[in-house]
């Protein structure tokens, strides 16, 4: 069944309210289940710019680290949008680590 613009609005109004949850209360419950919802496209992301499933698991796990701290202070209207960039700023970072200094 094809996603709606409705449905693609509701579920961005359900992860804002997510969100604002989150900040209110701290409760990391709200955003590890937020951030479950796409870990499968985050995992998806990683593996298609590192290559290889290992580097990508742990990708997984330092990137949800950095989206309980992050979205505190980020001002987030599309949650999945900003989770991709967050997630390919990331592996950017990732790999740039890995390089061998010349």
């Amino acid at each position: 069944m094809p996603t709606t613009k409705k449905q693609l609005e509701f579920d961005r109004q359900l992860d804002l309210t997510a969100i604002r949850e989150y900040k209110h209360t701290g409760n990391k419950k709200i955003i590890d289940e937020l951030y479950q919802k796409y870990a499968l496209l985050v995992y998806g992301v990683c593996l298609n710019r590192l290559k290889k499933r290992e580097q990508a698991k742990k990708m997984l796990v330092q990137i949800h680290k950095a989206v309980q701290l992050e979205v505190i202070d980020a001002r987030v209207i599309h949650f999945r949008e900003w989770l991709f960039q967050l997630t390919v700023r990331q592996c950017v970072a990732f790999e740039k680590s890995e390089q061998p200094e010349k």
